[in-house]
């Protein structure tokens, strides 16, 4: 971490998180710190929550969230809410039950910790050959006015192949609510019931006004634009297609599918003018190949970490399809809808195409 005088650019402090026995696919991946109170947070790779004087860059405190050798890593920036540091967890798909935690931003000691999917053998979760997912990948949004984090979740375990997980899979591929105080769960809206293709919530909610009542608003991975009541979680509208919809259960013998595990939109975050009262959206409008197979799983180790070697996985191929032809198809958020009906779009490549998906921004009433 820089510390940079904003007037002349020159260094006023430096510190050195390192990355320890951090999972080998998150080392290098870090989204930003947070401010609060004199201090500047930060999660690291190898999982702990690092609290810096923001003057002097001075170690305040360093806690471990959990442990790397399972397969846990940190890449999203906290969240200050008030006295309060939210934390999510990545690693939902390398062998680990996601959670959102609560952290004291005066000595980093853990309020509470909520877990988003079961534990193996109990509920939808067996009691082997997976281990839940449900990661919480980005950075939640808070109301301070309630004390009300909102966090999205990731997809179930193992990513594409639901066999041995019946069920809607609840607390994944959802919008959750929860106290800041307390850590308890207020509601959970899933946007994708039984997830086959990686459709997580990845792009972090956003709050806004709609016809007088907050509104909690997010762009799936799925490729549809949803909207809740914020208080209740009660859904505002219908889920509205920004990109190409056209998907299937994986079978052997491969299925395209619109839009591909990179989205709809990914970690990139939607905006909100209230003065335009439109929300935008930056689509990703590409296809990917998936193929069904026998299924295996079993959480990362410490060994494999430090080898930086993969877990098992599903016996299941991955294509992405050419760049070419996905460029081709690609569209970029460019446009606004009114209460669902769209108002332009905008797309970049050279061809086009006569399905539902298209970028564009949602205007609130």
């Amino acid at each position: 971490m820089i510390a940079l005088d904003a007037a002349t650019g020159a260094p006023l402090w430096t510190y050195n998180a390192g990355v320890g026995n951090a999972p080998w696919w998150s080392v290098g991946i870090n989204r930003g710190v947070a401010l609060g109170d004199g201090r500047v947070y930060l999660l690291t790779a190898d999982d702990r929550l690092v609290a810096l004087n923001a003057t002097t860059g001075a170690l305040d405190f360093s806690t471990q969230l959990t442990s790397p050798a399972l397969g846990y890593s940190e890449t999203s920036a906290p969240l200050v809410a008030g006295s309060v540091v939210v934390v999510g967890s990545a690693g939902g798909d390398q062998g680990v039950r996601g959670f959102v935690a609560g952290y004291s931003a005066t000595t980093g000691v853990r309020l509470w910790k909520l877990l988003t999917v079961p534990a193996p053998g109990s509920e939808w979760n067996p009691a082997t050959g997976s281990h839940g997912g449900g990661a919480v990948w980005t950075t939640p949004v808070w109301n301070p006015a309630t004390g009300t984090p909102y966090a999205g979740t990731g997809n179930p375990s193992p990513n594409y192949f639901g066999g041995n997980r019946p069920g809607p899979d609840p607390y994944t591929d959802s919008v959750i609510a929860v106290h800041v105080s307390s850590g308890h769960l207020l509601w959970a809206a899933q946007e994708v019931p039984h997830d086959l293709w990686d459709y997580d919530v990845a792009s972090p909610p956003v709050l806004f006004s709609r016809l007088g009542r907050l509104a909690v608003g997010e762009a799936g991975k799925d490729g549809l634009w949803y909207e809740w009541n914020a208080t209740t979680g009660a859904p505002l509208t219908p889920p509205i297609a920004f990109v190409r919809i056209d998907h299937s259960p994986p079978t052997p013998s491969g299925v395209e599918e619109w839009p591909g595990s990179e989205g709809g939109a990914n970690y990139g975050p939607s905006a909100y003018d209230p003065v335009t009262r439109d929300a935008y959206i930056a689509g990703i409008n590409g296809p990917q190949i998936l193929y069904s197979g026998v299924h295996s799983h079993a959480p990362m180790s410490a060994a494999t970490t430090r080898a930086r070697r993969h877990p098992v996985r599903p016996s299941m191929k991955v294509t992405i399809v050419p760049r070419t032809y996905a460029a081709r198809h690609s569209r970029v958020a460019a446009g606004s809808a009114r209460l669902g009906a769209r108002r332009r779009w905008a797309g970049t490549g050279g061809g086009g195409f006569s399905g539902s998906g298209r970028g564009f921004t949602m205007r609130s009433p």
